[in-house]
């Protein structure tokens, strides 16, 4: 990993003449044998990883190898007494100048500066000792803005991937729009609208790209590296519950008072001035620093709850939608759990239901209609999907072909099927519009126009009872949802909708959802 800092070259020659070169690295602010060799490797490689932040702001960073150098030569070992001894040597030195001074000016001027000199070997508190703690605070400081901006760049990788999905979607709309001015269903200003909106995401895309990019040379060049190095930024580490769970205020505050690097270094310094005035005034630090203490560490601890609160719900909310995709289900025969074959996983592998129904969508969404007449035609087009690498085997092998075939050879299958041929079939069909101030985007499995009208098909694989109280609950679960699908294609085609239909794998049958 190439620092800022000189190089060494560590080159070992093995065999004939064979010469390995090691890789171009700063000087570190410890000697090699403080570390073993793994760990220097571990620091030393092209990867930055979160726990080794702090390591590496110790060994690389400019400001603390600045600091450590500087201490080294001028505080290193020096107390109080010693301190102050050289304010008073520099005073008598000062009360020479003023007797040998040869015009008052420069008698007035020695006399004080001796002055100066003395009240600052009075009320001067430093010594190697909080000088050394005040590098170590101000290390310390470093390791969290490093901490925080490692967390920040990976917030905004997040923010830019949800940015680039939110392009996508805007420039459907865009070309949605212009398809609509085309037939007379939207206006120029409904085109130059959406072209802004795009216009606008770019720009928030490239907000967002340099805003990584300043933060990440911030993190690397605070770490040790170049600005223009290029080293791998693994990805942060998971929350650490059982050490949320340890969590004690009461018994951790002794801990946090002993740890404190304010409240070190102006109790010291409060010991060493001799001047009264600073006295009071380092002793009402000292008294306030440990008030402060108490109140940071509530005020934390009441953040790590809320914030686990917060997680907590979310599992909640994740747990419940799980259940809600598996109860209700018909136990018996007629229930289908696509596995894994052995001769592919090496053993049997349930897939769970988001898989499932995203094997089934990708079906759907690849089918060819023109060629789909009979079961061995399904049965022909999935296998060509697998040639075309259009899906992977896996999905493939669980696929219920008999589930697909019932699709095509069922009324709205059949309907399907006719739009397809006739060029009026539209599959996952991205869309994004304004609703009630908010905007709704998401993507349409399948509609077809029929008579100049809108009719709509959800595909779902939920599985759920069998007869009617399967049909009421996938209309409970989804109907909300179909009714944005209404708005968005009313929206972006101009044309009426009147049916909105949900397809379910497990019923085999198609649920009429109202117009």
């Amino acid at each position: 990993m190439s620092r800022n800092y000189g190089a060494k070259v560590i080159t070992m020659c093995m065999g004939l003449s064979l010469c390995l070169q090691a890789p171009v690295t700063a000087l570190a602010a410890s000697p090699e044998f403080a570390r073993t060799t793994e760990e220097w490797a571990k620091l030393r490689d092209n990867v930055l990883e979160y726990d080794e932040l702090e390591d590496l702001i110790h060994e690389y960073n400019p400001t603390v190898q600045n600091n450590i150098e500087t201490y080294n030569k001028t505080m290193k070992g020096v107390d109080y007494d010693d301190y102050s001894r050289q304010y008073l040597l520099q005073a008598e030195e000062y009360d020479r100048e003023a007797g040998d001074a040869a015009d008052d000016v420069s008698t007035i001027t020695a006399e004080l500066s001796a002055a100066q000199a003395r009240n600052k070997a009075a009320i001067d508190e430093k010594d190697g000792i909080t000088v050394s703690w005040e590098n170590e605070l101000a290390e310390k400081k470093l390791v969290q803005q490093a901490q925080s901006t490692m967390n920040s760049y990976y917030q905004l990788l997040q923010q830019l991937k949800a940015a680039k999905k939110s392009r996508e979607l805007t420039e459907a709309n865009v070309n949605a729009t212009k398809n609509r001015q085309t037939v007379q269903m939207a206006t120029q200003a409904d085109v130059l609208a959406a072209q802004q909106s795009l216009e606008d995401a770019d720009a928030q895309i490239l907000s967002l790209t340099n805003q990584i990019e300043t933060t990440r040379k911030k993190l690397i060049t605070m770490t040790g590296w170049k600005q223009d190095a290029v080293p791998e930024i693994k990805a942060m580490p998971e929350v650490d519950l059982e050490r949320l769970a340890a969590f004690n205020p009461a018994a951790d505050l002794a801990k946090a008072q002993e740890n404190d690097y304010t409240l070190k270094i102006d109790t010291r310094q409060a010991a060493n001035v001799t001047n009264g005035s600073n006295q009071k005034i380092y002793a009402q630090n000292v008294a306030n620093d440990t008030q402060q203490i108490g109140v940071a560490l509530n005020t934390a601890y009441q953040s790590v709850q809320q914030a686990k609160a917060a997680y907590d719900e979310a599992e909640r909310d994740e747990d419940k939608s799980r259940a809600a995709d598996t109860e209700n289900v018909e136990e018996g025969a007629d229930s289908f759990i696509p596995t894994i074959p052995k001769f592919i996983s090496g053993s049997e592998e349930t897939l769970r239901a988001n898989e499932r129904g995203t094997a089934y969508h990708r079906v759907m969404e690849c089918l060819d209609y023109n060629n789909v007449e009979s079961f061995e035609d399904v049965q022909a087009d999935i296998h060509r999907m697998l040639e075309t690498e259009r899906m992977s085997e896996v999905q493939i092998n669980n696929i219920n072909v008999k589930d697909i075939y019932t699709f095509v050879s069922s009324p709205i299958g059949k309907r399907v099927r006719a739009a397809a041929i006739s060029g009026n079939m539209r599959r996952e069909q991205p869309f994004v519009f304004e609703y009630d101030r908010q905007l709704v985007q998401g993507v349409i499995d399948l509609f077809i126009i029929e008579d100049g009208k809108i009719v709509i098909v959800d595909y779902k694989t939920d599985r759920v009872r069998k007869g009617e109280a399967g049909e009421k609950e996938l209309i409970k679960r989804y109907s909300v949802q179909l009714d944005y699908y209404a708005k968005a294609l009313s929206q972006l085609t101009g044309l009426e909708v009147k049916e909105k239909l949900i397809y379910s794998f497990t019923l085999g049958r198609e649920i009429n959802v109202g117009s």
